[in-house]
């Protein structure tokens, strides 16, 4: 089964209305997107699952509004998850050729998790990796192997 992860692109510092979840994505942050947009285009992603945040959103947009059948669902709980959330929603949801779209810290824990390794995402990385086991359900620490690492460089 692989799975993809992709850290929102480059933002701004602050949001008009002052709240972090309302972030936008800055200049970089939309050509990061256009990149990324290409590569996704070559992964065969069948479904979508993204934070409900603003740059979150933003970042995964082109791709969405490119490949509009595949199905896309927008997650509030994927907004600054934990490390337990994020197990908890890969148990539930995880499937292959699925993208998962989110924040630090918990999207570089998760994945530090299934490698057992220590990984940080900047903004705009993709990640993709290969399980070693059958389903969502059986995924623990170690049971991911890394494919790919990916970031556009703007």
């Amino acid at each position: 089964m692989k799975l993809y992860f992709l850290r929102h692109a480059k933002t701004l510092a602050f949001s008009d209305s002052g709240d972090d979840f309302d972030r936008r994505l800055a200049d970089k942050g939309r050509r990061q997107t256009e990149i990324i947009t290409e590569k996704l285009g070559t992964l065969g992603i069948v479904k979508i699952y993204c934070s409900s945040a603003q740059r979150t959103k933003e970042t995964i947009a082109p791709f969405a509004n490119a490949y509009k059948e595949i199905p896309m669902v927008f997650c509030p709980e994927l907004y600054m998850a934990s490390l337990e959330t994020w197990k908890n929603f890969l148990s539930q949801n995880a499937g292959d050729s699925v993208l998962f779209v989110g924040h630090n810290e918990g999207i570089s824990e998760i994945i530090s998790h299934l490698l057992v390794q220590d990984i940080t995402l900047k903004t705009g990385t993709l990640v993709a990796l290969e399980t070693v086991v059958p389903s969502s359900d059986m995924l623990i620490q170690g049971s991911a192997v890394l494919r790919e690492w990916y970031r556009p460089t703007v």
